[in-house]
């Protein structure tokens, strides 16, 4: 530990943490909490954990929520609200969404104004918020595995690597049913699931994450059964909080949004930006973000006209404010699929929350 160091982490018996870097350039110390790097932002010997930082740490983590009740540090309003971040209910709060879950409870302790940020104090004057994240972080152990934001992710839907195209056809079209989508049986006629895994606006550094499934099934001339499977994005990223949107709540700003599980029908045409695109044969709804926080737990809806396509994204960043976008290299596989029968006409898409 070095000596004169304001980090509250370092100047915590409970938490064992090294202070192991502090050069010219970078004024904010950096500290190694077990195998986890944690950087806070240093203001008038204040310090400030992100939440972007806050999710990154608990990335391979998980915490168990007997460890939070058995916290002497952690208040019985902290540990109440640690067990709301436990979407799943399997007693644990893993993974991105909850991590992201439990800092919107930590920053309900905060009063800096920001929703993507909490100060955590000084080492002689810790806040709640910064004592509720110490905590958090402290108490995580590692899964021993990688956090994945491929195909594999499917949660409630089952595995179907090992199914014959047939198969998968069957499995997809009663999923379609199931959730009130309208199955298509015509000769080539497209039908489109969309799995979504629910992800924070801001992972990536706000730039999104392709971590939803899509999947392609119609039956062809000879009556046999098609299915194709793509890796996709279903909801906005970050990068584009306050540009577009709509004010749902009347705060004066514009609410991020994305489109409710339904169903919906698309017809393929052209974009003056994105070029071939797929939008709505009608104005759809949209879930709206009311506090910014990058979650779409408020159960606010809006209007959306028929601003929510399906288009291209980047590489590096999905490029959606609310449309279902895809990767350069996906995008050219899933429109040669839709139209490699012709122009699909009314293509009926069926999103699911998974």
């Amino acid at each position: 530990m070095e000596k004169g160091c304001e980090c509250f982490l370092c100047n915590t018996k409970t938490s064992q943490i090294r202070y192991f870097l502090r050069n010219r350039r970078i004024k904010a110390p950096i500290l190694l909490h077990g195998d986890t790097i944690i950087a806070f932002t240093e203001r008038k010997k204040k310090m400030k954990l992100t939440k972007s930082e806050f999710v990154e740490n608990l990335n391979n983590k998980q915490i168990a929520l007997e460890d939070i009740e058995k916290s002497q540090t952690l208040t019985d309003e902290m540990k109440s609200a640690a067990r709301t971040a436990d979407r799943n209910n399997d007693g644990v709060i893993k993974g991105n969404d909850e991590a992201a879950t439990l800092f919107g409870k930590v920053d309900a302790f905060d009063n800096n104004g920001s929703t993507r940020s909490i100060d955590t104090g000084t080492a002689s004057a810790q806040t709640k918020a910064g004592i509720f994240a110490q905590e958090a972080l402290s108490t995580a152990k590692s899964t021993g595995g990688t956090e994945t934001t491929s195909t594999s992710r499917t949660g409630s839907v089952r595995d179907t690597s090992n199914m014959t195209e047939e198969q998968k056809y069957d499995y997809f079209s009663g999923l379609i049913e199931q959730n009130g989508g309208q199955l298509k049986t015509g000769t080539n006629e497209r039908n489109i699931l969309g799995i979504r895994n629910e992800t924070d606006a801001d992972v990536n550094g706000g730039n999104g994450a392709y971590d939803d499934k899509f999947v392609m099934l119609w039956k062809d001339q000879n009556g046999n059964k098609r299915v194709r499977e793509y890796t996709g994005n279903t909801e906005p990223s970050a990068r584009y909080r306050g540009r577009y949107g709509e004010d749902v709540n009347g705060d004066g700003k514009l609410d991020q949004g994305r489109l409710p599980a339904g169903y919906y029908e698309f017809r393929r045409t052209r974009h003056s930006k994105f070029g071939t695109i797929l939008k709505p044969t009608a104005a759809t709804a949209a879930e709206r973000d009311t506090n910014q926080d990058g979650l779409f737990n408020d159960n606010a809806l809006g209007d959306a006209g028929r601003t929510m396509l399906f288009h291209k994204g980047g590489n590096s960043m999905t490029g959606s404010a609310g449309c279902q976008t895809f990767s350069p290299s996906e995008w050219r596989r899933f429109t040669q699929d839709l139209s490699s029968n012709g122009n699909p006409g009314v293509v009926g898409y069926t999103l699911i929350n998974n």
